[in-house]
């Protein structure tokens, strides 16, 4: 008991109700953890006796004999189901906001008037939620088919509901499906708000606090004549204090998650699967999270504990859409900034990254060893202030795999912090020369991404392009003639020191060499020319030894 109350003492904040998709809520299972234990019977408890804040869905965890209300008999009954005199078991009943619309739509039906006509009901409860200043519309279990509710404002893409303001569409978990059904010229997406585009950009007007929640949209059913920037689960132009959580999209014709220019919105615990399946890896966009963003500086998102799998392109990307109108519309030249941490990506084209991403950040991300991606992480077309932090990309490449020699750790580390993938064929290249423009484009990489935006022209010319702008600016004077120049370690040292601001360092050798011999990044002097296992074993113990 002494063991139980030290714990209960230490509980001291409330813990977020996160079931992720797919999963079972559990009666008792106050933490979400998935399974009943002694840490539930503390929080119910201390929800108890009032030291604890439980959100609605850990609080209906707790009603383990579901009175409506927590109670002294619903923790003695955990307490009892700990020391194994009563089980506990059972699903949590699905959680319906009071004063909630729910929907009556056909389950189970492809006849046109019944899809017809869960398209015109849904839409009308969203309506109605609205016109009551705002409210919960709740799909039960199910699985629905709609058809078109017709096509939007500029005549270019269909959809089938349009969300409003201060109203959550909200599903029982993976029992509610959401199946839009319908061939179309450009694309059938299922949400849809687009006013800044529908009114020729001259009503820039935000969908604001739209929710979603708990369901499924499946587009197996849909199919565009041709791929465009349409065909998504969610096709969302500015949209502002908007949340998804617990959220699946799957066999879009384009992106599932293709929404664009958000102010504090955040994306939880949702999955994208298959997405972009009218597209070729050559198209932009097709993937299963796509952020646009570039209306405004105060964009902000949160991507948090999602997945992406098997998606045309990438599975989690940014782009700014200044991109697509040289310049016009979209003029922002830098945002809040834009966070992706916790996520998996496996088997898309390209696993996280961005064209022409701004102030994103990546934290503590996976992509799994079987991942067949092209490239686990890549920016391009001029991407700048694009930071990867903790990410863990569980790839062992053929010519890495001896963890005794001596540029193991570097070659990894390297992969994590987003420098490289590797040359292709599952090979890193440990043995293959490294040029002028590879070592820069490294240093550039590992330095942020720093630079200023560029809106016309946006496709490099080079890989190493914006590197060597860069490079120019803090004072490597390296032609363009050179990048393709083999490397020397005289030469790798030489950008290091003056990324270093030039530190003095006693020595009879040149300033470069004796700060890098004083600092331990060399040993000894190696006139041979570098090998990429030589150039990311110096950067790594350069960043890594400060």
């Amino acid at each position: 008991m002494k063991r139980v109350i030290a714990l209960l003492l230490l509980v001291t904040i409330a813990l977020p109700f996160c079931t992720h998709a797919g999963a079972k809520a559990l009666l008792g299972d106050v933490d979400d953890d998935g399974s009943v234990g002694v840490y539930d019977y503390i929080l119910t408890a201390r929800i108890y006796f009032g030291t604890f804040r439980a959100s609605d869905e850990a609080y209906r965890a707790a009603d383990v004999n579901q009175s409506g209300k927590v109670d002294q008999y619903d923790y003695i009954l955990l307490r009892r189901h700990y020391f194994g005199t009563f089980e506990i078991k059972g699903e949590l009943p699905p959680y319906i906001p009071e004063g909630a619309l729910i929907a009556e739509l056909a389950p189970d039906s492809q006849n046109t008037d019944d899809m017809k006509a869960n398209t015109k009901a849904l839409q009308a409860l969203v309506d109605k939620a609205s016109a009551n200043g705002g409210g919960t519309v709740y799909i039960p279990s199910g699985t629905y088919y709609f058809a078109s509710q017709g096509l939007n404002r500029r005549g270019n893409e269909e959809y089938v509901c349009m969300p409003k303001d201060n109203v959550t569409v909200m599903g029982a978990g993976e029992e509610t499906v959401l199946k839009p059904v319908g061939r179309s010229s450009g694309g059938l997406d299922m949400f849809y708000f687009n006013e800044y585009a529908d009114s020729g950009f001259t009503n820039p007007k935000y969908l604001v606090n739209a929710d979603f929640r708990d369901f499924t949209i499946d587009s197996e059913l849909t199919n565009a004549d041709r791929y465009t920037s349409a065909g998504k689960g969610f096709m969302i132009n500015l949209y502002k204090d908007c949340d998804w959580y617990n959220v699946t999209v799957k066999n879009t014709d384009g992106t599932g998650f293709g929404m664009d220019c958000p102010i504090n919105c955040t994306i939880i615990s949702c999955k994208a699967y298959n997405c972009g399946k009218r597209a070729t890896t050559a198209n932009v966009g097709a993937s299963g999270f796509g952020i646009g963003t570039g209306y405004c500086e105060e964009e902000t998102i949160l991507i948090d504990n999602c997945y992406a799998e098997g998606n045309k392109k990438f599975g989690v990307f940014f782009e700014h859409q200044g991109r697509f109108c040289g310049g016009r519309h979209y003029t922002a030249k830098g945002m809040e900034g834009f966070v992706v941490q916790n996520c998996t990506a496996k088997n898309n084209y390209i696993d996280f990254g961005g064209e022409l991403a701004v102030d994103v950040s990546f934290k503590n991300c996976t992509v799994p060893s079987d991942s067949t991606s092209s490239s686990k992480i890549a920016f391009s077309h001029h991407s700048i202030r694009c930071t990867v932090e903790d990410m863990n990309v569980e790839h062992l490449f053929d010519d890495a795999k001896n963890e005794s020699a001596p540029y193991y750790d570097s070659v990894y580390w390297a992969v994590n912090k987003g420098l490289t993938t590797g040359v292709g064929n599952n090979l890193f290249g440990v043995n293959d020369g490294c040029t002028k423009g590879h070592a820069l484009t490294f240093l550039y990489r590992l330095a942020g991404c720093p630079g200023e935006l560029r809106l016309v022209g946006t496709g490099e010319r080079e890989f190493y392009e914006n590197a060597l702008v860069w490079a120019n600016k803090i004072g490597i004077a390296e032609p363009e003639s050179e990048m393709y120049t083999p490397l020397t370690q005289d030469k790798m040292l030489e950008y290091l020191w003056i990324y270093s601001g030039k530190p003095s360092a006693e020595g009879s050798n040149a300033p470069h060499i004796n700060w890098a011999l004083e600092k331990g990044i060399i040993e000894n002097l190696n006139q041979d020319t570098f090998t990429r296992a030589s150039a990311v074993t110096v950067l790594y113990k350069y960043f890594e030894g400060e």
